[in-house]
């Protein structure tokens, strides 16, 4: 029961730090799968990938500290203390942690997940060759009364017997003359 209860203090807290939030980024996703996927199954993947992760991620910064929800789990990130808090509302579970101890306890699980995979997947990932590049387009935008400018950052990946993947990331950032103003 002292949990429930301190899974909803944690919850309400957070909501209220979002609601007074300095800044708020939002991360949008649009997936298009390749020409290579028929139109079914092109729709069904999307629509897959959009109710798993939705399309996009609201990150809300203020002061020190940052929350944003990914695929159901929100992430409160305290810059001055180093310390991360994951809440699940839908298992009523949470956890604090400090930022180096996440990371090492992450780094450690992806090693125990490397281990357990087939020599076969292995040598797979080993011979994938990815290729990122990144670039201005010269496109330019106000964006809440800020002007900003396109970066395109795309990533290619390319697996021995599967069709290349290529990833492409639009960011928009304020303009050096707005970074000074603001």
């Amino acid at each position: 029961m002292t949990h429930v209860f301190s899974g909803a203090v944690l919850l309400c807290l957070a909501a209220v730090t979002a609601s007074r939030a300095d800044v708020t980024v939002r991360y949008s996703y649009d997936v298009k799968p390749g020409a290579m996927f028929p139109p079914q199954i092109a729709e069904k993947l999307k629509a897959q990938i959009n109710e798993m992760i939705g399309t996009s991620v609201p990150m809300r910064v203020k002061g020190n500290r940052a929350l944003s929800t990914v695929m159901g789990l929100t992430s409160i990130s305290d810059f001055d203390g180093e310390m991360i808090t994951l809440i699940d509302a839908k298992n009523k579970r949470y956890a604090t942690v400090q930022k180096d101890e996440y990371l090492r306890t992450f780094m450690k699980s992806q090693e125990q997940q490397s281990k357990a995979m087939p020599e076969q997947a292995r040598r797979m990932i080993e011979q994938t060759k990815t290729d990122v590049k990144k670039e201005l387009t010269g496109r330019k935008e106000t964006i809440q009364g800020i002007e900003t400018e396109e970066r395109q950052v795309t990533m290619s990946m390319g697996v021995p017997g599967a069709p290349p993947m290529r990833m492409v990331f639009s960011i928009f950032s304020p303009t050096p003359e707005q970074v000074e103003r603001n």
